[in-house]
């Protein structure tokens, strides 16, 4: 018999590979506190990344670069950045949004998302409130949304946002 391969039926295997499994892991038990580290060691990376991001020593030039650099991935389709820039606390977004076709939705509806995710990418980094008081995100005829940081929000697990309301009302007039 020594050196033979067994045969086992595919359920039997399966059988075998879930009972390996709970033996390697200690049981359902093990397996929950592995699944427990491991989102512990995510969330202490993430906080750890997120720490040195915002630990960064940025100048407003450099600030408006990561802004910049990061504001296509988060933008609609047909929507182009013409100027990003700073002056007397106001970090203001020039669009264009000429080539966005918006059906089924309306263009203020699309205003309304840019300012949205713009914002919310702005607020991605906490080293680049030093430079701003106001964000306004300019489309032109399409609209003008300007948002206070004193309006900022937090959603309880580390992220900011601006009052989807207020923008909404700005845009809504």
């Amino acid at each position: 018999m020594r050196g033979q391969k067994i045969k086992l039926p595919d359920w039997a295997k399966i059988i075998l590979f879930f009972a390996v499994m709970l033996g390697v892991a200690g049981g359902i038990g093990g397996v929950l506190n592995l699944a427990a580290k491991a989102e512990t060691a995510s969330t202490t990376t993430k906080a750890s990344t997120a720490a040195a991001v915002t630990t960064q020593e940025w100048s407003e030039e450099t600030a408006l670069r990561d802004i910049e650099a990061r504001l296509p991935d988060v933008m609609t389709s047909g929507v182009k950045l013409i100027s990003l820039s700073i002056s007397d606390g106001d970090l203001r977004a020039v669009l264009d949004m000429s080539a966005v076709n918006p059906k089924p939705l309306t263009l203020p509806d699309i205003v309304e998302m840019e300012a949205s995710s713009i914002t919310d990418e702005i607020l991605s980094n906490k080293g680049h409130d030093q430079f701003w008081d106001t964000v306004t995100i300019d489309c032109g005829d399409a609209g003008i949304v300007t948002c206070d940081k004193g309006d900022i929000r937090s959603n309880g697990y580390g992220g900011r946002y601006f009052d989807s309301v207020k923008i909404y009302d700005q845009v809504f007039k």
